[in-house]
């Protein structure tokens, strides 16, 4: 037996925000006694202030009333159906004789009986007065109803009326309304009378005489009034007065500041898809607030607000259960119909807040350049959103790497002194082997010296092998390009140096000026290391490095300058300064370190062993942050996403959520369609690129243009076997690495069945949960929850499929309670995975 879901309860809120709440009354129900009567025109009317809701009844049919309304008719031309209709007679004694005369009417001015309107009737020494009203109309077998407003100005009258013709005593100065009810035939003369007799002299004041269609036969609905102003007045229709309209204000309340916007949610849906980015995505109908309100409800200036959504729903027997679920999503978009009066809301996860930020300037965004871990990068990011990352422990190495050649000859001091100069006769240069102290580069112990015998305000100058061959300058460079240099500098005394580059149109060539690098100030007997980045002029070709003071003191006897670890590499962004020769590298394990000739005695190179583009971690002007995030995160294989309760998670294709979703025909299952389909495409993972349903090898093409040369890049990611069905997603950015071929193949071929499939909401499915579903005329199909949507009008849930297995229906997995519960054994189970 299916359970069936008693209509939710839905409670929706914009938090965050500041606005003032306008002093008005809360929805309650006022009773008809509340209405006043604006005697003697019998109308209900009531004040309302402003921001109350009037609910009024709506008829598919409106019968226009026929009514004669004696405010303001003042001759008897002004009532010819009442004087042609009526009649009038004298009071008679016991013998039948006239004992008065005929009750005469007349005609009061405004100004007479303290401004009332009307006609009056003096009766002279008593007698009567039969008030007719006739009328014809076209609508046969009609119910219609007749009033009459009546005034006993003086002495003593009774009304009698039909059907029963009681008698209501008229009480002296107070307005008496008489009314009475009956069908109407097609005819000419239909006609409503109230009969009026005197005891003796009296004088009754008529108004308001009037005849409606009682609406005994239309459809009533429910129509809600927004009343802008304090102090409108609301009229009830005039062809149903005597249902009068439910009015709903309350409890009084001042003014107040508000943090959130409570909204009435009419109908909408909620969507959690593991291929889409955002993962989540919220759209609700509702009643559109009061202005104030409206004004803040704008996702441009209150940018970042959570909308949040609980949804209660009750199982009604024989399971007799409660679910409830909240989603916490970023408020994200509104459209408002003036029409309708209703409001849509779109809010999603927060992914939405990455996909919206783009990076702005000018030049390259360098911050995660040098970023090495992906967990990590990751979690930098998400925190300029103050956000977090949930505890895991995958992650994927996204070193940047990049070729390079060092251009200092014996380095690390290795080869002997003969490559530096103090270009002073009060120092000498030596090598020294020991009395490094902590080496500033693991790995290298030796370092050269220049120890000072007099006064000098030079250091130590590289002059390669100059000594030998006369050449006075370190080696070619090429113009126009960025080079940059580091050493590692230690003085017996604090001093101020500074890298200095000492450039020549060719050797032994015009001397052009000195590039200058920053000052450093040393501390004494401390190991520091000095960096420069400079440009090469367009005409210099060979250029010599040096170490110098740079103000200060001069050098003194006995004082020693030292220095090891010499580089002078083309830049390229990536780890310019760190270290590397032939032998030693501070980074070993993403490259290949070499010498170019003699070891510690030519230049040396580093050779990356990974493909990835050197720019993958920069951030260029107009991308979006999640674009350039994203792209990294699926190279390694792994999805980052947030989840409806603002939990971001950096998963891989085995992620799951705990639960088991079953559906079946018969049970829970209100549509369903089984697809397999070679042709049909997916949107891929997250968006990325469409991929088949189904494949058997996936290419992706990254295309994007080099930062340092400037030349169109191209670079292949791919994954599976071929030939055989495949697909090419196109990326627009740099190559980050292998892993995103492989990702969605796994998608690819997890999507070679797929089921879309509805059903009664179960509020607790999620992608990632198992999904058992059983159909007729196929295998059941065991898989994973990809995507479901609960529509929140009717309480109905529509599942996607992933990743489904044929299984037979003896399978252990279908065994309720523990594995104990399955019959057989591991060894009979035959087949091949």
């Amino acid at each position: 037996m299916t359970s069936a879901i008693v209509k939710p309860t839905i409670t929706a809120k914009v938090l965050g925000l500041n606005w003032t709440k306008a002093a008005w009354e809360e929805p309650v129900t006022v009773e008809a006694g509340h209405w006043t009567k604006q005697a003697p025109v019998p109308e209900y009317v009531l004040d309302v202030p402003a921001h109350w809701e009037v609910v009024t009844p709506a008829y598919t049919e409106h019968v226009p009333a026929m009514r004669t309304d004696f405010n303001g008719l003042e001759t008897a031309s002004d009532w010819p159906r009442f004087t042609s209709a009526s009649y009038f007679y004298p009071p008679y004694d016991e013998n039948g004789d006239p004992t008065g005369a005929d009750p005469q009417v007349t005609y009061p001015t405004a100004a007479a009986y303290e401004g009332k309107r009307g006609a009056l009737i003096d009766f002279d020494k008593g007698g009567g007065a039969a008030l007719q009203f006739r009328m014809k109309t076209d609508r046969g077998n009609r119910v219609y109803r007749f009033s009459a407003w009546l005034l006993n100005m003086s002495g003593a009258a009774t009304v009698f009326v039909e059907p029963d013709y009681n008698d209501i005593v008229l009480a002296p100065g107070v307005w008496t309304q008489v009314s009475y009810e009956r069908s109407v035939e097609d005819i000419e003369y239909n006609y409503f009378q109230v009969n009026i007799e005197a005891a003796g002299d009296a004088l009754i004041a008529v108004d308001a005489i009037r005849v409606d269609a009682v609406a005994y036969d239309v459809e009533h609905e429910e129509v809600r009034v927004w009343v802008p102003d304090k102090g409108h007045t609301i009229y009830h229709q005039r062809n149903d007065i005597w249902t009068p309209p439910t009015v709903l204000p309350g409890a009084k309340h001042a003014a107040s500041a508000q943090t959130e916007v409570v909204l009435k949610v009419k109908d909408g849906s909620v969507r959690l898809d593991k291929s889409r980015a955002p993962y989540g995505e919220v759209s609700l109908t509702v009643a559109q607030p009061e202005q104030a309100a409206l004004d803040v409800l704008d996702p441009r200036v209150n940018r970042g607000k959570r909308l949040q959504l609980t949804i209660t729903q009750d199982w009604d027997a024989p399971n007799d259960f409660t679910q409830t679920r909240t989603f916490d999503l970023l408020f994200h978009a509104r459209t408002t119909n003036p029409d309708t009066g209703e409001l849509v809301l779109i809010a999603r996860t927060d992914e939405a807040l990455l996909i919206d930020q783009m990076i702005g300037g000018t030049s390259i965004d360098m911050t995660y350049a040098t970023a090495t871990d992906l967990r990590a990068l990751v979690g930098a990011v998400l925190a300029t959103f103050s956000a977090t990352l949930e505890a895991g422990t995958l992650t994927s190495d996204i070193t940047r790497t990049a070729n390079a050649t060092n251009l200092i000859a014996n380095p690390a001091v290795r080869g002997g002194p003969d490559s530096w100069s103090a270009n002073s006769s009060n120092a000498t240069v030596t090598r020294q082997t020991s009395g490094i102290g902590t080496s500033p580069v693991p790995g290298i112990t030796t370092f050269v010296r220049a120890t000072f015998t007099g006064a000098s305000a030079t250091g130590l100058y590289y002059v390669g092998d100059s000594q030998t061959s006369g050449t006075n300058y370190l080696t070619n460079v090429q113009p126009g390009k960025v080079y940059r240099a580091t050493v590692w500098v230690r003085a017996s005394v604090a001093k101020v140096m500074s890298l200095r580059f000492q450039l020549r149109t060719g050797n032994n060539g015009a001397l052009l000026p000195t590039e200058v690098g920053p000052t450093v100030n040393l501390t004494a007997n401390t190991w520091t290391k000095i960096t420069h980045t400079f440009q090469v002029p367009a005409t210099a070709t060979v250029v010599g490095t040096y170490v110098y003071q740079n103000g200060g003191s001069n050098w003194a006897s006995g004082q020693t300058f030292d220095a090891t670890a010499w580089m002078f590499t083309e830049a390229t962004g990536v780890y310019d300064d760190q270290y590397f020769d032939g032998t030693t590298g501070l980074d070993t394990t993403h490259y290949v370190l070499a010498w170019t000739g003699t070891p510690d005695g030519s230049t040396s190179t580093r050779t990356r062993l990974d493909n990835r583009s050197a720019d993958s971690l920069l951030r260029k002007p107009g991308t979006k942050v999640w674009d350039w995030l994203n792209a990294i995160v699926q190279a390694a294989g792994l999805r980052l996403f947030c989840d409806d309760k603002r939990k971001w998670r950096l998963v891989n294709n085995a992620y799951a959520v705990d639960g088991v979703i079953r559906m079946a025909q018969a049970v829970n299952l209100t549509d369903a369609s089984d697809t397999v389909d070679l042709g049909a495409t997916d949107p891929g993972p997250q968006g990325i690129g469409a991929v088949p349903g189904y494949a058997d090898h996936v290419v992706v093409r990254y295309s994007w243009i080099d930062r340092a040369t400037g030349q169109q890049m191209e670079q292949y990611d791919s994954a599976g076997t071929q030939p055989g069905l495949g697909a090419l997603i196109e990326v627009d950015a740099p190559f980050p690495g292998s892993g995103l071929a492989a990702a969605a193949l796994a998608r690819a071929q997890g999507r070679g069945r797929v089921l879309d499939l509805a059903s009664l909401s179960d509020l607790n499915t999620t992608p990632g949960n198992d999904l058992i579903a059983t159909m007729p005329g196929i295998p059941a199909q065991v898989g994973k929850v990809a995507s479901v949507e609960f529509d929140l009008t009717d309480s109905t849930m529509r599942v996607g499929s992933e990743g489904l297995i044929d299984t037979p229906p003896n399978a252990w997995l279908f065994a309720l309670g523990t594995w104990s519960a399955a019959t057989g054994s591991w060894a009979q189970a035959t087949g091949t995975n």
